[in-house]
C-alpha cells in the first residue's frame, strides 16, 4: 500500500508559486490563519493545526481562516487539555495568554471535520528529543506547531514534504534545535523539501 503524501506548509516565507503543486498531495496541512492564504500558496487544506490558547485561540474562535471548509478533514489543537482548576483562576486575573479556548474551537470546527487535541506526552517527548541536539538560545517551553505536525505525520508513516519553514518566531520554541532536527530528517530522506516549480 502506498504511503500517504503530506505537504506541511509553514507560515514562513515562500518565494515561488506552488499553487498548482498542492493537488498532487493526499493531505495539505496549514496552521492557524494560514499566513492569510496568498494566491501563490493555493487553496487546498485538508488538515488545520490551531493554537488553542491566548489571543490566537480567541481569534480562531471568532472567525474561520480563509479556507474552503468543505475540503477540511482534520483539525488538531496544539494545546493539550487544560488544567480545570487553573483555568478559572487565569480568567479571574485576566491572564489572557494562558486562557484555553480549545473547547470552543472544538464546538466551532467539529461540524466540518474531525477535531482532536495533541497529547501532552507527545509534546514532552518531542521537546526531550530536540534537547539531544544541544541547548536552545532560550529555555524552550514547547516545540512549534510545525515541528509537532512533522513528527505526527512521520509517526503515521506518511511521505512528508515541507515548505515555508523559516525557524523563527516566539522565543520559547527551540528554533535552532528544530532546524537541526529537520536537517537530519532531510538527510535521512524522511522529510523532503518541496521543490517549487521554476
Amino acid at each position: 500500500m502506498a504511503k500517504q503524501t503530506v505537504l506541511i506548509i509553514g507560515n514562513g516565507p515562500v518565494e515561488k508559486d506552488v499553487s498548482k503543486t498542492l493537488n498532487s498531495f493526499d493531505r495539505v496541512v496549514r496552521f492557524n490563519m494560514c499566513a492569510n492564504m496568498p494566491a501563490y500558496l493555493g487553496r487546498k487544506c485538508t488538515d488545520l493545526w490551531l493554537v488553542g490558547r491566548g489571543k490566537q485561540g480567541a481569534m480562531l474562535c471568532a472567525a474561520f481562516p480563509d479556507i474552503d471548509i468543505t475540503q477540511l478533514k482534520n483539525v488538531m489543537i496544539t494545546d493539550p487539555k487544560p488544567n480545570l482548576f487553573t483555568q478559572p483562576f487565569y480568567k479571574l486575573i485576566n491572564r489572557r495568554g494562558c486562557i484555553d479556548h480549545g473547547d470552543e474551537i472544538i464546538r466551532k470546527y467539529s461540524p466540518h471535520a474531525n477535531v482532536s487535541r495533541i497529547a501532552q506526552h507527545d509534546k514532552t517527548a518531542l521537546l526531550k528529543h530536540l534537547y539531544t541536539f544541544g541547548k536552545p538560545a532560550f529555555k524552550a517551553k514547547t516545540p512549534s506547531s510545525g515541528m509537532l505536525a512533522i513528527e505526527h505525520f512521520l509517526k503515521q508513516q506518511a511521505q512528508v514534504h515541507i515548505i515555508g519553514f523559516g525557524f523563527k518566531g516566539w522565543k520559547r520554541h527551540p528554533w535552532d534545535l528544530e532546524k537541526q532536527y529537520v536537517a537530519s530528517l532531510i538527510a535521512k530522506q524522511k522529510v523532503q523539501l518541496l521543490k517549487s516549480p521554476s
